[in-house]
Protein backbone atom coordinates (compact mmCIF):
# COMPACT_ATOMS: atom_id res chain seq x y z
CA UNK A 1 0.00 0.00 0.00
CA UNK A 2 1.20 3.49 -0.81
CA UNK A 3 2.63 5.57 1.99
CA UNK A 4 0.87 8.65 0.63
CA UNK A 5 -2.06 9.86 2.68
CA UNK A 6 -5.30 9.44 0.77
CA UNK A 7 -7.59 12.45 0.64
CA UNK A 8 -11.03 11.66 1.98
CA UNK A 9 -14.25 12.99 0.52
CA UNK A 10 -16.63 14.75 2.86
CA UNK A 11 -19.98 13.04 3.31
CA UNK A 12 -22.08 13.44 0.14
CA UNK A 13 -19.28 15.21 -1.73
CA UNK A 14 -18.31 14.14 -5.25
CA UNK A 15 -14.79 14.26 -6.68
CA UNK A 16 -15.30 17.57 -8.50
CA UNK A 17 -16.67 19.26 -5.37
CA UNK A 18 -13.67 17.95 -3.40
CA UNK A 19 -11.29 19.39 -6.01
CA UNK A 20 -13.04 22.78 -5.89
CA UNK A 21 -12.84 22.76 -2.08
CA UNK A 22 -9.10 22.00 -2.24
CA UNK A 23 -8.51 24.76 -4.80
CA UNK A 24 -10.37 27.28 -2.65
CA UNK A 25 -8.41 26.19 0.42
CA UNK A 26 -5.13 26.78 -1.46
CA UNK A 27 -6.50 29.98 -3.09
CA UNK A 28 -5.67 28.62 -6.55
CA UNK A 29 -8.49 30.55 -8.22
CA UNK A 30 -6.94 33.83 -7.01
CA UNK A 31 -3.52 32.86 -8.38
CA UNK A 32 -4.76 32.73 -11.96
CA UNK A 33 -5.46 36.40 -12.68
CA UNK A 34 -5.77 36.84 -16.44
CA UNK A 35 -7.47 33.47 -16.78
CA UNK A 36 -11.13 32.52 -17.07
CA UNK A 37 -12.84 29.45 -15.64
CA UNK A 38 -13.92 27.12 -18.42
CA UNK A 39 -17.16 25.60 -19.65
CA UNK A 40 -17.83 22.83 -22.15
CA UNK A 41 -16.89 19.16 -22.32
CA UNK A 42 -15.30 17.75 -19.20
CA UNK A 43 -11.56 18.17 -19.48
CA UNK A 44 -11.02 14.89 -17.64
CA UNK A 45 -12.76 13.01 -20.48
CA UNK A 46 -10.72 14.81 -23.15
CA UNK A 47 -7.56 14.24 -21.12
CA UNK A 48 -8.20 10.48 -20.81
CA UNK A 49 -8.46 10.36 -24.60
CA UNK A 50 -5.19 12.30 -24.78
CA UNK A 51 -3.33 9.74 -22.60
CA UNK A 52 -5.06 6.65 -24.03
CA UNK A 53 -2.12 5.55 -26.26
CA UNK A 54 0.18 5.59 -23.23
CA UNK A 55 -2.17 4.14 -20.60
CA UNK A 56 -1.59 0.46 -21.36
CA UNK A 57 2.10 0.85 -20.54
CA UNK A 58 1.26 1.99 -16.99
CA UNK A 59 0.92 -1.39 -15.30
CA UNK A 60 0.97 -0.19 -11.68
CA UNK A 61 -0.84 2.51 -9.74
CA UNK A 62 2.44 4.40 -9.32
CA UNK A 63 3.15 4.21 -13.06
CA UNK A 64 -0.36 5.45 -13.90
CA UNK A 65 0.01 8.37 -11.49
CA UNK A 66 3.35 9.27 -13.10
CA UNK A 67 1.76 9.04 -16.55
CA UNK A 68 -0.98 11.46 -15.53
CA UNK A 69 1.51 13.86 -13.92
CA UNK A 70 3.74 13.83 -17.00
CA UNK A 71 0.76 14.28 -19.31
CA UNK A 72 -0.53 17.25 -17.28
CA UNK A 73 2.85 18.96 -17.65
CA UNK A 74 2.96 18.14 -21.37
CA UNK A 75 -0.57 19.48 -21.88
CA UNK A 76 0.26 22.79 -20.19
CA UNK A 77 3.66 23.09 -21.88
CA UNK A 78 1.97 22.74 -25.28
CA UNK A 79 -0.31 25.67 -24.40
CA UNK A 80 2.48 27.89 -23.09
CA UNK A 81 4.06 30.65 -25.19
CA UNK A 82 6.78 29.24 -27.43
CA UNK A 83 9.70 30.97 -25.65
CA UNK A 84 8.67 29.34 -22.34
CA UNK A 85 8.20 25.80 -23.63
CA UNK A 86 11.85 24.72 -23.58
CA UNK A 87 12.42 26.17 -20.10
CA UNK A 88 9.32 24.40 -18.75
CA UNK A 89 10.31 21.11 -20.41
CA UNK A 90 13.84 21.26 -19.03
CA UNK A 91 12.51 22.09 -15.57
CA UNK A 92 10.21 19.07 -15.59
CA UNK A 93 12.92 16.73 -16.87
CA UNK A 94 15.40 18.02 -14.27
CA UNK A 95 12.88 17.43 -11.49
CA UNK A 96 12.36 13.82 -12.61
CA UNK A 97 16.11 13.25 -12.92
CA UNK A 98 16.69 14.61 -9.38
CA UNK A 99 14.28 11.99 -8.05
CA UNK A 100 14.80 9.02 -10.37
CA UNK A 101 18.41 9.46 -11.49
CA UNK A 102 20.31 10.66 -14.55
CA UNK A 103 19.56 7.44 -16.46
CA UNK A 104 15.96 8.67 -16.90
CA UNK A 105 16.82 12.00 -18.59
CA UNK A 106 16.59 10.85 -22.21
CA UNK A 107 13.46 8.70 -21.77
CA UNK A 108 11.67 11.41 -19.78
CA UNK A 109 12.45 14.01 -22.40
CA UNK A 110 11.29 11.76 -25.26
CA UNK A 111 8.02 10.88 -23.51
CA UNK A 112 7.32 14.49 -22.56
CA UNK A 113 8.01 15.82 -26.06
CA UNK A 114 5.93 13.04 -27.63
CA UNK A 115 3.02 14.09 -25.44
CA UNK A 116 3.54 17.78 -26.25
CA UNK A 117 3.44 16.95 -29.98
CA UNK A 118 0.30 14.82 -29.49
CA UNK A 119 -1.42 17.72 -27.70
CA UNK A 120 -0.51 20.14 -30.50
CA UNK A 121 -1.55 17.74 -33.28
CA UNK A 122 -4.76 16.21 -31.98
CA UNK A 123 -5.99 18.50 -29.20
CA UNK A 124 -4.85 21.91 -30.45
CA UNK A 125 -8.31 23.46 -30.24
CA UNK A 126 -8.56 22.78 -26.50
CA UNK A 127 -6.95 25.83 -24.85
CA UNK A 128 -7.70 24.91 -21.23
CA UNK A 129 -4.78 24.92 -18.80
CA UNK A 130 -4.95 22.24 -16.13
CA UNK A 131 -4.59 24.02 -12.79
CA UNK A 132 -5.33 21.08 -10.50
CA UNK A 133 -6.43 17.50 -10.64
CA UNK A 134 -7.37 14.65 -8.36
CA UNK A 135 -6.73 11.04 -9.34
CA UNK A 136 -8.55 8.54 -7.17
CA UNK A 137 -8.19 4.76 -7.30
CA UNK A 138 -11.69 3.26 -6.94
CA UNK A 139 -13.06 -0.26 -7.13
CA UNK A 140 -14.15 0.45 -10.71
CA UNK A 141 -10.74 1.83 -11.71
CA UNK A 142 -9.32 5.33 -11.66
CA UNK A 143 -11.43 8.45 -11.37
CA UNK A 144 -9.95 11.71 -12.62
CA UNK A 145 -11.34 15.14 -11.71
CA UNK A 146 -9.73 18.23 -13.22
CA UNK A 147 -9.92 21.98 -12.82
CA UNK A 148 -9.00 24.21 -15.73
CA UNK A 149 -8.82 27.81 -16.87
CA UNK A 150 -8.32 29.54 -20.22
CA UNK A 151 -5.80 32.35 -20.62
CA UNK A 152 -7.64 35.61 -21.35
CA UNK A 153 -6.81 37.20 -24.68
CA UNK A 154 -4.77 40.45 -24.39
Amino acid sequence: MSSKKKRKLKSGEDHVEALKRQMQKNDLFGKFAGFTKTEGPKLSEVFLEFIAPFAQTAETSEAYRMLVTTAVFAWNIALSPKPEQQKLSEGFVNTIVETAGEKWRKDTKVILMTMVRRKKLYFASDKRYIVDYRLTDTRQGYHLAMASVVRDQP
